[in-house]
């Protein structure tokens, strides 16, 4: 065993030092280069600082042009639309009168801070080793979000937080910070049904929280530019997000399959709404096993099927995975479980389209497996062979340049969201293989709804101490 586990040190050491040398050779530690979606915070900020509507193509066009990355500076029209309530941006307006350079280090550093602080959490409220866990978010929340400038880090650390608190027995503490994962409304909207349900103690408390960060929306933006959001820009949203190839949606794959888009996008409502009853069904079942699923499993649950999912927001199906490894009974269910975990520990379009993401990827693989198997050194190098043997055709298949994008120069007065939808249509692909990187992230999300329900369908032996 001391030999087993000296060799699995070295090649730890070795695969993470050639992970780090090959990432530092990508445009991801570029910051100039990246940061898209913070570029649209940072611009929603700024024009609710000088009090302008966030929502229309002005002052976002000028703003996020002056600020410009390869995308923008090669489509000149191009407006990426802030698609969040307004409660989200009131820190932002703060951050806004930094100049643009010092508030980007700043929300990075504000990110590292919130992944550091959830895995923590996580790892405390799932009862799992600290290096475990953050082995499971390091790419999948910390890669995409590091990025692009996801908000995805400050959703899972309101979530872990919301389940720390219903450990500890802190009912009306946990009802005022499941309030706060409607920073992802979509998110928060299952969180919050699934709480107001299993939790009687926490209704009051996140009332009144939801009740303040609506008023907080409409002190930030104005009474109606958040009726335009709920009303006219959501819609909109989901209706162009059908075809992306962001995409990880039910609607995506109805609509990629030939389904009109429209009819892709009500079959996924539909689906969303069969997830949140799901959702709540489970959770309940749960809740004497540990309080803790009444937030993670909801969470996962959201983003299942639905009419918007991306990337990013995978990782929010982690600490549900970690709970379903934890708990499960039974040699298949733990499996099932087990195979989700390192499914959705990998964001795989990213290794699938760089190649120096590969031994990140074989990383994760390893260091995950190594602790599911209690240190099997046959199955763990067995399962980063077979993760290198998927990527690399994958790999060999380059996707070519993105296209030009022509787009019409848009009214100031008009919604951003309509030049988003413009663009996002016509950067929609249906190239087979943005298609097939998709498929582990899927087969990692069943699994994980089959393996919680097995583990919902059998009942608690003990619960687990508050």
């Amino acid at each position: 065993m001391t030999r087993t586990r000296a060799l699995m040190v070295v090649l730890l050491v070795a695969t993470a030092s050639i992970a780090l040398i090959d990432l530092s050779r990508t445009e991801l530690v570029r910051p100039a280069d990246q940061l898209l979606d913070f570029r649209v915070s940072y611009c929603a900020g700024a024009a609710v600082d000088a009090h302008a509507d966030p929502y229309r193509v002005e002052p976002i066009r000028s703003c996020e042009h002056a600020h410009p990355i390869p995308l923008l500076a090669r489509t000149p029209n191009l407006v990426l639309a802030w698609v969040l309530p307004g409660y989200d941006i009131a820190p932002l307006a703060a951050l806004a009168r930094l100049p643009f350079g010092v508030a980007a280090a700043t929300y990075v550093l504000a990110l590292c801070a919130a992944l550091a602080g959830c895995a923590v959490l996580i790892a405390r409220t799932t009862g799992t080793p600290l290096a475990y866990t953050s082995a499971a978010l390091v790419l999948s929340a910390g890669l995409p979000s590091l990025v692009l400038g996801q908000i995805v880090p400050f959703e899972l650390l309101a979530l872990a937080a919301t389940a720390a608190a219903l450990q500890a027995r802190r009912e009306r503490l946990a009802g005022a910070l499941g309030a706060l994962t409607c920073i992802e409304p979509h998110v928060g909207l299952f969180v919050c049904v699934a709480l107001a349900i299993a939790v009687p103690g926490a209704r009051l408390s996140m009332a009144a929280a939801i009740a303040g960060l609506a008023a907080l929306a409409v002190a930030v933006t104005g009474f109606a530019a958040q009726v335009t959001y709920v009303l006219q820009d959501l819609p909109l949203q989901a209706l162009s997000e059908v075809t992306s190839k962001e995409q990880f949606s039910l609607a995506y794959v109805l609509s990629y399959a030939g389904l009109p888009v429209r009819s892709a996008l009500a079959v996924g409502a539909a689906s969303t709404v069969a997830m949140l009853f799901l959702a709540t069904v489970l959770a309940r079942l749960d809740r004497n096993r540990d309080v803790a699923y009444v937030v993670y499993l909801p969470a996962a649950a959201a983003i299942v099927g639905g009419t918007y999912v991306h990337l990013a927001q995978v990782a929010l199906a982690i600490p549900a995975a970690l709970l379903a490894v934890r708990d499960a009974d039974s040699p298949r269910v733990r499996t099932a479980a087990a195979f989700a975990l390192v499914l959705l520990a990998i964001p795989w379009p990213y290794p699938a389209i760089l190649k120096q993401l590969l031994p990140a990827a074989l990383l994760i693989v390893g260091v995950l497996t190594w602790y599911l198997t209690r240190g099997s050194m046959v199955r763990t190098l067995a399962a980063a062979a077979c993760c290198w043997l998927v990527l690399i055709p994958i790999e060999n298949h380059p996707t070519g340049p993105p296209p030009a994008l022509t787009l019409a120069r848009r009214p100031a007065s008009e919604l951003a969201t309509i030049s988003g939808a413009e663009a996002t249509h016509a950067e929609s692909t249906r190239d087979p293989v943005h298609f097939a990187v998709k498929i582990a992230t899927w087969a990692g999300l069943l699994a994980l709804m089959g393996s919680s329900a097995a583990v919902a369908a059998r009942p608690a032996r003990s619960p687990r101490p508050a």
